[in-house]
Formats: structure tokens, C-alpha cells, sequence
């Protein structure tokens, strides 16, 4: 591993996973500046220490010149799929946020937070050469390209199901019945791991590309969430027997990289406290 020598690092995105990535980003002696969309919100980033700024794409206030300095930029944004006109506004929202920070900063990196629903359901195994969906069909496939033609030193992070605090899957099914493909295995990836996999990139200079994040085991969709339901004492859900459209992501590429071994890697044991 070559350590990184810079320190500033931007949070574009602080919300469920990029907030408590901002404070453990903190505690590991980084400088740390983060936005968010909510003023609300911005005070909570700046009582943690956290240098906040607004941010509402594709508006780009022209001030925060040491915002757009930084040295690594994580861009943790969803597309927002409640907009209705989100399909055409998050990929040129991104081309705009990657040409400021191209303009604001010397040479920076760009970490981009991405999903791995970018590859096709062909019922096998998905590692990053996979058979990737057709592009008009994905806005976070476009937002990559955008991100990986910015700058060479783009790390591309397709994230599998998130959960961890905060985001507990028990409920999703509670009380439903007849749902297809309980036979289907789940990729799923907890929040600790996520964090841990970014600051380890983060410190290490000589990573870029693209990588799958997802945890070690792919449990029947019927089991994990049955199980989840129990713990949560919520009605249980009902499955049907078979399959839905699938593929299991695998994850040796990062694992092999970073020599990681991921703290939470079958879904069936994930902490959600």
C-alpha cells in the first residue's frame, strides 16, 4: 500500500451511508469538508465536526473555494428517483459536478459511489467484466463513464443492497404475501464494510478502476428476509418457490486489492444497532 500524502477529503453527499463516513473519516485525522441539500443538516454536519457547505445541484454556489480544492472527492448522490425527469437531470447534474471539482482542484481524486444493479440479470456470476446493462437503460452507468473520462485516478465503488443501521431490511416484506423468487439469492453489503472499504481506498493512492462491494454470501431472498422479519417481530412475509431475474456479484477483485476481509459477510448475521 502507498499511503496518500493529502489529507482534504470532500463528502459530497452526507446522508446514510456519507455521514458517518464523514466522522470516521474524522477520527482517522482528516481534514473533512461535506454537503448536503437541508440546512437543518448542515448544522449537524458542522457540530461534528465537519466543514458543511449546501449543496443543490445543478446550482454551484461560487464560493467554497477550499471546498472544490480538496484532494479526494467522494460523491455519495443518488439519482432521486421521485423526480419524474431524473433519468435526463442526474447524469448532466454529475457532468457538472465533475467539471467544477476538475476546475477547482489540481489533481484530484474522484471516488464514485455506484450500484451494482449496472450489470444484467443473467442468472451467474457478475464480477466487473459482466455483461453491463445498456447504458440509456442505467443513469448511474452514465454518471461512471462521466466520472471515469474526468480523471484516471476515478475509483468506481458499484455497491450491492445497503443495510446496516438506520436501514434495516425486517420491514421491507412484513405482512406481504405471494412474492415471486423467495428462491433467489440477495447480494447485500453492510454499512461498516462500506466505510472501512472507502477509507482503505482513500489511504491508498495506487487504487483506481472500477470494484464490486458486496458481502461474501448470497442467502435465498425467502431466508433473509423471513429472518429479518422474526428479529424484528413483524408479520412474515410469504414467498413463492423459484426464481426471479438474478445475478450473484462477486467481489475477489477488491478483496484481492485491498487484501480485505469484510466485517459483516453473510447478510444473514448483519448488526443493525
Amino acid at each position: 500500500m502507498v499511503p496518500v500524502n493529502k489529507s482534504r477529503i470532500a463528502v459530497l453527499g452526507c446522508g446514510w451511508l456519507g455521514f458517518p463516513l464523514a466522522t470516521e473519516l474524522i477520527k482517522k485525522d482528516f481534514e473533512v469538508y461535506g454537503t448536503t441539500t437541508k440546512i437543518d443538516k448542515l448544522q449537524r454536519l458542522i457540530k461534528n465536526g465537519i466543514k458543511g457547505y449546501l449543496l443543490n445541484l445543478p446550482d454551484i454556489d461560487n464560493e467554497g473555494a477550499d471546498l472544490w480544492s480538496c484532494d479526494t472527492f467522494i460523491i455519495n448522490i443518488p439519482p432521486g428517483r421521485r423526480n419524474p425527469d431524473y433519468a435526463a437531470l442526474y447524469p448532466s447534474r454529475i457532468n457538472v459536478l465533475v467539471s467544477k471539482i476538475l476546475s477547482g482542484s489540481s489533481d484530484p481524486r474522484i471516488i464514485f459511489v455506484s450500484t451494482t444493479g449496472v450489470y444484467k440479470n443473467t442468472g451467474s456470476q457478475a464480477d466487473e467484466a459482466a455483461t453491463l446493462v445498456e447504458e440509456h437503460e442505467s443513469v448511474l452507468l452514465r454518471a461512471e463513464n462521466i466520472v471515469l473520462r474526468g480523471t484516471k485516478k476515478s475509483v468506481i465503488l458499484r455497491m450491492a443492497g445497503l443495510a446496516g443501521p438506520g436501514r434495516n431490511p425486517g420491514n421491507w416484506f412484513a405482512g406481504k404475501v405471494d412474492i415471486p423468487g423467495g428462491d433467489t439469492p440477495i447480494n447485500m453489503v453492510h454499512q461498516e464494510d462500506c466505510i472501512s472499504i472507502i477509507s482503505r481506498i482513500i489511504q491508498d493512492n495506487t487504487i483506481s478502476g472500477v470494484y464490486n462491494v458486496c458481502g461474501d454470501e448470497h442467502p435465498k431472498k425467502k431466508e433473509f428476509y423471513v429472518n429479518m422479519s422474526k428479529q424484528n417481530e413483524v408479520e412474515l412475509p410469504i414467498f413463492n418457490e423459484g426464481l426471479v431475474p438474478y445475478k450473484i456479484v462477486k467481489n475477489k477483485k477488491l478483496k484481492d486489492k485491498l487484501k480485505y476481509s469484510y466485517l459483516f459477510s453473510n447478510p444473514m448475521f448483519f448488526s443493525y444497532e
